[in-house]
């Protein structure tokens, strides 16, 4: 039941957040100068190209060991992980041309924001990085991961739980996204691993031991 009741109140928070949060949580954070914080920037940013470069870096020594040599445990958790993310970034981008949605700041071509045009809202089926803030990259690729991660490596559970905080916090505090995006990217990469997981235990697929 508590399943159900999370498919109902996450989408909640992310119309709460939009109608209530993004706006003035923008707003106060640029009038702080949050963005002074480089370690912000650091969570923003290096934590998820660390994880896309070991997971470009992993495909390639998967296709090489899966072609000579034999496939330990380890090398299929991460697969399974891989996978996820790669699913979810797929998703992401078809989500992304869908909701065509404003970004907080303008950070490149002068695309539109609200803190430098004023506007915010969706420009629906709109195809572009101008309007591609919803739902968040970072956080659909960092949640992949960390949920990925929980299950198959549970004595680890407290990174799986710092580092999509620590993306969120940097996202949202560089205002490189509104709140509702990385709570969005955040379901969205969730589900995909959950759902990835539970198909393959489906599939007595072995990877919870050796």
């Amino acid at each position: 039941m508590h399943k159900k009741w999370l498919i109902l109140i996450i989408p909640g928070l992310i119309a709460f957040s939009y109608f209530i949060i993004d706006k003035p949580l923008v707003f106060f954070l640029f009038t702080h100068h949050s963005r002074d914080w480089q370690i912000l920037y650091i969570f923003a940013d290096y934590i998820p190209l660390a994880i896309v470069i070991f997971i470009f870096l992993f495909y390639l020594y998967f296709s090489i060991k899966l072609s000579f040599f034999r496939l330990t445990l380890n090398d299929k958790r991460l697969m399974i992980t891989s996978n996820a993310i790669a699913i979810s970034i797929f998703l992401k981008d078809s989500l992304k041309v869908i909701f065509g949605r404003y970004w907080p700041n303008t950070f490149t071509c002068n695309n539109p924001s609200l803190l430098d045009h004023g506007v915010f809202g969706f420009n629906w089926f709109t195809q572009g990085q101008a309007y591609a803030s919803f739902p968040s990259g970072h956080a659909t690729l960092i949640f992949a991961f960390a949920v990925s991660m929980w299950s198959l490596y549970p004595k680890f559970r407290w990174v799986w739980v710092a580092l999509p905080a620590c993306v969120v916090i940097g996202q949202v505090g560089m205002y490189f996204h509104f709140m509702s995006d990385v709570i969005a990217g955040g379901l969205l990469g969730s589900l995909v691993a959950v759902l990835n997981l539970k198909y393959l235990a489906q599939k007595n697929y072995s990877i919870q031991g050796l």
